[in-house]
């Protein structure tokens, strides 16, 4: 291991030093306009075969369809968001459960549908999964 980091110092030069410091700088300034994007507040996010849709996840919606092509049934209650019940042959996306936190997801391949929760809770850590 010793030996690898040593002949990669050697093989580097200072451009390359350059290039890694823009290169970190970029993903820092877009990881800090992604954690601050929605102000705090935690978002459903939906992209369905209908459309793109938003919705506070302090909502309650009883029962949302996706569109008239897509055989699912979103719920949101209570913070937590998750597929009711869906045709799709193995269920995958029932069986995923309820999302609550920013970065967790759900997805309905077969009906084209992707569910997430966005945004930033008030006193969440930031953990290694968020990044």
């Amino acid at each position: 291991m010793g030996t690898l980091i040593k002949n990669l110092r050697k093989s580097l030069r200072p451009w390359d030093y350059l290039a890694l410091l823009v290169a970190l700088g970029v993903i820092g300034a877009f990881s800090a306009v992604a954690a601050g994007q929605y102000g705090g507040r935690r978002m459903l996010q939906i992209e369905a075969p209908a459309g793109r849709f938003m919705y506070d996840l302090d909502e309650h919606i009883e029962s949302f369809e996706l569109g008239p092509e897509v055989g699912c049934e979103l719920r949101l209650t209570g913070g937590q968001a998750w597929i009711e019940r869906s045709d799709c042959p193995f269920q995958v996306c029932v069986q995923m459960g309820r999302i609550e936190r920013p970065g967790q997801w759900i997805a309905c391949i077969p009906h084209g549908v992707f569910v997430q929760v966005v945004g930033t809770a008030e006193g969440d850590p930031v953990d290694a999964q968020t990044w």
